[in-house]
């Protein structure tokens, strides 16, 4: 299953007053109820909002900190004062995302920090965007490319985005740290487009792993932590 929650009290005060709890089945610690002061929004380095950052301009009444505990993972954290305020997890049976602030008060800056980029990316980690086949509403890019995987390191499931110019025949393959193959993830023809694939971790032992994208001539190498 998969849900996304958002709410500046869902997290800490609602549970002490007979709300219901949802923390632990999004993989959150609910540290404080916090006061009046989310400024800007910043995504975390190795996970789906890398390089994002989001002025806000919503509801910002008693927003709760909330980090990550378990198999939890930041996504978004306050400028100033810091504090975590977004957190994602992949239980391996299921995906969360959750929020202490809202989605609609986050204002677009310059790519990737917009609502539709996040959207897309939640959408991805949730798995409902990686057919292999270009998304409808996305533009062809133009150059080929091969995006770090997340989360990273990974335990039970990553993601790996890659884009295509053009129709291509691609390979996209999984090596030890002594070069052994591991793993044929794609070995096809792709249409152009931004593609994602879901990674079960699970099937490798603890570990350095890279994955290499092989398209229109081109190869791209990227390392992946396995941890478990």
């Amino acid at each position: 299953g998969r849900m996304y929650l958002e709410g500046g009290d869902v997290w800490y005060w609602d549970p002490m007053y007979g709300g219901y709890d949802f923390c632990p089945l999004f993989g959150i610690n609910a540290t404080a109820d916090g006061t009046s002061d989310l400024a800007t929004v910043l995504g975390q380095g190795g996970t789906f909002t890398t390089g994002m950052s989001f002025g806000y301009g919503g509801e910002n009444s008693y927003i709760d900190h909330i980090s990550p505990t378990g198999s939890g993972f930041l996504i978004f954290r306050n400028s100033s004062p810091v504090y975590d305020c977004g957190v994602a997890n992949d239980a391996g049976t299921y995906q969360t995302v959750g929020l202490s602030f809202e989605f609609g008060g986050l204002v677009d800056g310059s790519p990737p920090s917009t609502k539709e980029a996040l959207a897309d990316s939640i959408m991805r980690f949730f798995g409902a965007a990686v057919e292999e086949k270009p998304s409808s509403n996305l533009k062809i890019p133009k150059i080929y490319g091969l995006s770090q995987n997340y989360p990273n390191p990974a335990n039970q499931l990553s993601i790996i985005n890659y884009q295509l110019p053009v129709k291509s025949q691609v390979s996209l393959k999984v090596y030890d740290v002594s070069g052994r193959l591991m793993d044929v993830l794609i070995d096809g023809i792709i249409e152009p487009g931004y593609h994602s694939m879901r990674l079960d971790t699970k099937v490798y032992v603890s570990g350095v792993y890279f994955y290499r994208l092989a398209a229109g001539g081109r190869i791209f190498t990227k390392k992946m932590v396995i941890v478990r």
